[in-house]
């Protein structure tokens, strides 16, 4: 998947999206029927519907309201350690033969990193 910017209002490639955003984007690709139709198909209207509901579900936008709505399966992310690992693996995030405590850090880490890469969009997009 391609990671996006915006440049005089228009929508420009930059670069691949890392493992943790191409996450967020499947999710929002997976509620599109849940989203407002303006949100359905485009990318900074996604993640802006997303930062709305965190605040409407958490009561605010921060890094660990975000990090706890992501534990929490409000939105649509692996969640089983097994599948998390498999994708990562799948995806290059990790190598195919991580060792157990590379596995486990991963795992500790897993929804910090959704929530860092949200607020990442949210900066690139400058919601």
């Amino acid at each position: 998947m391609d990671k996006f910017t915006l440049e005089n209002g228009n929508l420009i490639k930059t670069r691949k999206l890392d493992f943790f955003e191409s996450l967020i984007v499947e999710a929002m690709e997976a509620e599109m029927e849940e989203m407002p139709k303006d949100a359905q198909w485009d990318l900074v209207k996604g993640v802006a519907h997303l930062f709305d509901r965190l605040k409407s579900e958490k009561g605010g936008t921060t890094y660990q309201l975000a990090k706890d709505w992501f534990a929490g399966l409000a939105v649509h992310v692996p969640f089983k350690n097994h599948d998390i690992l498999e994708r990562a693996k799948a995806f290059g995030a990790l190598s195919e033969d991580p060792s157990e405590e590379t596995q486990d850090r991963f795992l500790v880490r897993y929804f910090g990193q959704l929530a860092s890469a949200l607020f990442g969009l949210r900066r690139e997009f400058k919601i």
